[in-house]
């Protein structure tokens, strides 16, 4: 409704949209009204209606992408630094059926989950390879691995036909992969499977158990060792400060936020020492409409948007919620948004992929080394005070990143 009442906006598709937006088009297009279609808001002489929400279905009632149609695919065929120079984004899968307290999932989706069958992915995958030269796959589901029977037959799949292609981004849950038997794990290995997204959420046993996870910190840790055994990495995406209960004054808060932080810390330094491949991720707790934290947020005093324009400018590295201090803020932003950076090796490919000319591509490689031997030693020592180096990297990203850091 917020975004109805915006002047620019007519309509609005609420959850799945493809057969939803399909009939507006067609109503429009024959001069239709708009409220038999299911899944939509619209308005009408500034008046609001909503209509009933559309029940989500299974994504292989519709057709396949029709790449054809984009004129050039060029355009969308960008250079992934972990899988292939000719990588494309793809979707296998729609929704997510568990119930993180946290994740929009559960209101947007339903916490309902509809996947393409193996057939109709590696037909996909085979097209993208041959017609438009495809090498990486980056892709976008919000859960890859729900039904493991199908992750199996497009493993076998893709060995079968020969399609060298690797795959990144393939979003999981920790306990879920790691319960995978060996044989699956090393056709994953086979079928060029590389860059894993995985929500670890915490190292904190109590923040997992009070957003509903339904996993261990020990299921993350076996994750990690698998992924070490079949070439695989592992991007970690991790969260803190959770709206935590009501009795809790703002000293106690934060020293349990404080917690969160410091177990996940802990955390982190073991999965590095089982591969220094990772990468991390940390983000402070973003309240979305529909979650189950929400209202919790609401009566913590977390002031939401009302907005269009608003929720425009409601992003991860910002701080939204008042329990949150600016210093736990400023420290998670600077692990996630340069320590884990710098830690990670495949950084050292960024100025030879995404520096164009030789001295800017020097000069990139010079800051790249003078920052990760400072990023080590914060680790190493996990000292993140005074962080001069840290301001002069944004400064640097800021001005000059394009040219210098490729960001």
């Amino acid at each position: 409704k917020q975004t109805l009442q915006n002047p620019f906006v007519d309509i609005v598709v609420k959850g799945q949209g493809e057969r939803t937006f399909a009939e507006i088009v067609e109503a429009l297009s024959r001069g239709k009204a708009l409220s038999g279609i299911k899944g939509l808001a619209y308005k009408v002489d500034g008046e609001i209606f909503e209509n009933e929400d559309r029940f989500p279905e299974d994504i292989n009632n519709f057709p396949p992408m029709p790449y054809e149609l984009l004129g050039d695919v060029e355009k969308y065929i960008w250079n992934h630094k972990y899988v292939g120079n000719r990588t494309i984004h793809y979707v296998t899968s729609y929704g997510c059926p568990h119930r993180c307290a946290f994740c929009c999932n559960s209101s947007v989706t339903k916490r309902r989950w509809s996947g393409l069958t193996a057939e109709r992915v590696l037909d996909d995958v085979e097209r993208l390879v041959k017609d438009y030269g495809i090498n990486g796959l980056a892709l976008v589901d919000s859960n890859f691995f729900v039904d493991e029977e199908r992750v199996r037959k497009i493993c076998q799949g893709v060995i079968r036909r020969g399609l060298k292609v690797r795959w990144a981004d393939l979003d999981g849950r920790t306990k879920r992969l790691a319960d995978f038997d060996d044989e699956l794990w090393e056709l994953m290995e086979k079928a060029g499977f590389r860059v894993f997204l995985v929500g670890s959420e915490s190292g904190c046993q109590e923040s997992l158990d009070f957003i509903k996870k339904g996993v261990l910190v020990e299921d993350t840790l076996r994750l990690a060792k698998k992924c070490r055994k079949h070439n695989i990495k592992v991007v970690f995406s991790n969260l803190a400060g959770l709206p935590w209960n009501h009795g809790l004054n703002d000293r106690e808060r934060k020293r349990k936020i404080d917690g969160e932080i410091e177990a996940t810390i802990r955390m982190i330094d073991k999965l590095y020492a089982i591969d220094n491949r990772h990468r991390f991720l940390f983000f402070s707790y973003l309240p979305y409409p529909g979650t189950p934290f929400y209202e919790r947020a609401l009566e913590l005093g977390f002031k939401p948007p009302l907005t269009l324009e608003g929720w425009g400018g409601f992003h991860l590295y910002a701080r939204h919620t008042p329990w949150i201090t600016k210093g736990q803020e400023r420290l998670i932003t600077m692990l996630s948004s340069y320590i884990f950076l710098f830690l990670d090796p495949d950084c050292e490919v960024i100025p030879s992929v995404m520096v164009k000319g030789r001295l800017m591509r020097f000069l990139a490689k010079v800051l790249l080394k003078f920052f990760q031997g400072i990023v080590r030693l914060r680790w190493k020592y996990k000292y993140f005070r005074f962080p001069l180096d840290y301001w002069l990297y944004w400064f640097i990203r800021r001005f000059y990143g394009h040219f210098l850091l490729g960001l």
